[in-house]
């Protein structure tokens, strides 16, 4: 099966559900700062672009795709591709993380702008991130679980 994490966030924390997912970052610890600071950088090249970000415990794909911009649209599209392509449903879940930019990752990435409060900007986004966290962690706790009964 393949699972597509998507959200609609600037910055990409369907990465950090993927990467959760796939057990690239542990689920319900803190996050630590140099795995927050590898997703952040996904951010520019990730612009549109669905992410493989490896395979879980029971060889699902897992993917993420920062959607801002065309969240409303992601889920239509796809389905459009699937009939389009003649895959069946069942082959792909569409996972809508939940999680759109806080006040603390919007202020945080105007300020990753402006050399002299980057340091500032690092801080809030990585605060923002640590507000999603559990949120997001307990989303692909229940997206494991239901792929876990299906077996």
């Amino acid at each position: 099966m393949i699972i597509l994490y998507f959200s609609d966030s600037k910055l990409p924390l369907a990465v950090l559900a993927g990467e959760i997912h796939t057990g690239q970052i542990s689920g319900w610890e803190n996050i630590d700062h140099s795995a927050m600071w590898d997703i952040i950088s996904i951010k520019k090249e990730a612009a549109g672009k669905i992410i493989f970000l490896g395979c879980d415990e029971r060889e699902n794909k897992i993917y993420a795709v920062p959607a801002k911009g065309w969240y409303l649209m992601l889920p239509r599209l796809v389905s459009s591709f699937l009939d389009i392509y003649r895959i069946p449903r069942d082959k792909l879940k569409l996972v809508d993380c939940g999680v759109t930019d806080n006040i603390l990752l919007l202020a945080g990435g105007l300020l990753l702008k402006h050399k002299r409060l980057a340091p500032l900007g690092r801080f809030l986004i990585a605060s923002g991130i640590k507000k999603n966290y559990i949120r997001i962690s307990r989303l692909v706790s229940g997206i494991k679980a239901r792929l876990q009964n299906l077996f």
